[in-house]
C-alpha cells in the first residue's frame, strides 16, 4: 500500500489539475501581447493581381508582398502546363523526395550564380537554419548582424559555436570582436543578410570582406531580397560589390523577386555535399513539390534578362523615398525595394496601419520581437507593377494616417 506522503501528494497533484488547465498560462501571455498592441492574427487574403489583394471583403493596394519583380504570377496555371509534375515530393530529398525537377532546379540555380553547385531547401527559412547550424560548430567563432533575418539568428542559436551579436552594420565593432577573441578560436565566420529584410539598408560587404581576409574569416550571407534586384545580372548584392570570390556560403531564397518558393545555397561542390549530408533541415524535410520546383527554374532563367524591371524599381525606390522624407516621414535613404517608415510605438504603428487600410492601402505594421522596441515602423514593398497613381495616392494616405 502507499505511504502516507505519497497518497497526499498524488492527492494534491489531482486537486491542482482539477484548479488549473496545463495552458492557461498561455492565455495570460496572449492577453499581455495583446495589451502592449503586439498580438499577431493571421487574416486571410485572396491575391487579385500583382498590386490587388482583398482582405474581409475590401480590396486594398498590396504593398506587403516580397514578390519585387512580379514573377509570382508565372503561376497562374501550371497545373495545366505541366501536368506531370505532381503537387507534392512525397518524402524527403535522400529518401524518394528527389526528382529531375529538383535537380534541374539545381542546376539552373548554379548556372545563373555561376557556381560550382547548388542545393534546394523547402524553405529560405530552412536554408538558413539548416546551414549555418551545420558549419559553425563547437570550437568555432560565430558573429551575427543585430538585424539579421529570424532564421539566421535561429542558425546561429543551434548551432555550438560561440555567438556574438555585434552592432547593426558596424564595421568598426566587428574590428574590435575579431581583435579581441578571434585568436581563441579554431575557425571564424559571420552571418549577415545582404538587403536587411525590415529595414532595407546593405549590409557594407566590402569592408566585412575585407576583414574576412585579415583574420581569417568566413562569411556567410543571405541573399534573398537582394536577389533579383542587385547585381548586373540579378545575383544580388555580392554580384554588385565584386565579391563573387570572396564570399564562400551564399544562401538565397525562391519566395522573393523568384516569385515561387524554398531555399537555397549555392557554392563549391563541396560546401553542397557537406550540406547535403549534415544540414538537418535538409535531410529530415520533405523536397518541395515538382511543379515549384519546376516553375522556380523557369523563373530563374528569366532573371538575368531583367535589366530594365531592376533598374526601374531601384529608380523608383530612391525616388519615392525622397518623396516620403519630403512629405514630413521617418524614410532612410537607399534604393531598395523595402522602404520603412519608422513610427514612435507599437501603438501608433498599428493604429496608422488601420487608417491606411481604411483608405485602401495595405501596408503591414512591423512590430517587436520582429525589430527592436525603438524601429516600430509600417514596411512598404515595392512592386514593379505598382503605378503611379497607386504611389502617389500612398503618400497622400500615409500623410493623413500618420497625424
Amino acid at each position: 500500500m502507499p505511504n502516507n506522503a505519497a497518497l497526499y501528494c498524488r492527492l494534491t497533484l489531482s486537486q491542482q489539475k482539477q484548479q488549473v488547465a496545463p495552458l492557461d498560462w498561455m492565455e495570460q501571455v496572449l492577453q499581455q501581447r495583446q495589451q502592449d498592441s503586439l498580438l499577431r492574427v493571421a487574416v486571410p487574403t485572396k491575391r487579385l493581381s500583382p498590386t490587388l489583394i482583398e482582405i474581409d471583403g475590401k480590396q486594398l493596394v498590396n504593398f506587403g508582398a516580397n514578390d519585387y519583380l512580379g514573377l509570382s504570377w508565372n503561376s497562374k496555371g501550371l497545373p495545366t502546363i505541366r501536368p506531370s509534375a505532381t503537387s507534392g515530393s512525397g518524402s524527403a530529398p535522400l529518401i524518394s523526395g528527389y526528382s529531375q525537377y529538383h535537380s534541374d532546379l539545381e542546376s539552373a540555380i548554379a548556372r545563373f550564380e555561376e557556381s560550382e553547385a547548388a542545393i534546394v531547401f523547402s524553405t529560405g527559412y530552412a536554408a538558413n537554419v539548416g546551414t549555418i547550424s551545420a558549419i559553425a560548430q563547437e570550437g568555432d567563432l560565430l558573429l551575427s548582424d543585430s538585424l539579421n533575418h529570424a532564421s539566421l539568428i535561429d542558425g546561429c542559436r543551434l548551432s555550438k559555436a560561440k555567438s556574438i551579436v555585434y552592432p547593426h552594420n558596424d564595421i568598426q565593432a566587428i574590428d574590435e570582436i575579431l581583435k579581441q577573441h578571434r585568436a581563441s578560436f579554431r575557425r571564424c565566420y559571420l552571418a549577415t543578410d545582404t538587403l536587411f529584410s525590415m529595414n532595407g539598408d546593405l549590409a557594407n560587404l566590402t569592408e566585412i570582406a575585407r576583414l574576412a581576409e585579415d583574420f581569417e574569416m568566413t562569411v556567410i550571407v543571405d541573399e534573398a531580397h537582394a536577389t533579383g534586384i542587385y547585381g548586373s545580372h540579378g545575383r544580388g548584392w555580392v554580384e554588385e560589390c565584386g565579391l563573387e570570390d570572396s564570399i564562400a556560403v551564399r544562401i538565397g531564397t525562391l519566395s522573393k523577386s523568384i516569385g515561387c518558393v524554398g531555399g537555397f545555397v549555392h557554392g563549391s561542390q563541396v560546401l553542397v555535399d557537406y550540406l547535403r549530408n549534415f544540414s538537418r533541415t535538409y535531410v529530415y524535410s520533405t523536397s518541395m513539390p515538382e511543379l515549384v520546383a519546376w516553375n522556380a527554374a523557369k523563373n530563374i532563367q528569366k532573371l538575368s534578362k531583367m535589366n530594365a524591371e531592376r533598374s526601374q524599381i531601384r529608380e523608383t525606390s530612391k525616388g519615392y523615398r525622397s518623396r516620403l522624407i519630403s512629405a514630413g516621414l521617418r524614410v532612410p535613404a537607399g534604393d531598395g525595394p523595402i522602404i520603412p517608415i519608422f513610427l514612435e510605438s507599437s501603438v501608433k504603428t498599428i493604429s496608422t496601419s488601420h487608417r491606411v487600410r481604411d483608405l485602401g492601402f495595405y501596408v503591414p505594421a512591423i512590430r517587436p520581437p520582429t525589430v527592436p522596441d525603438d524601429q516600430c515602423m509600417l514596411r512598404v514593398s515595392l512592386s514593379i507593377h505598382h503605378t503611379e497613381e497607386q504611389l502617389d495616392k500612398l503618400i497622400v494616405g500615409l500623410v493623413d494616417a500618420v497625424k
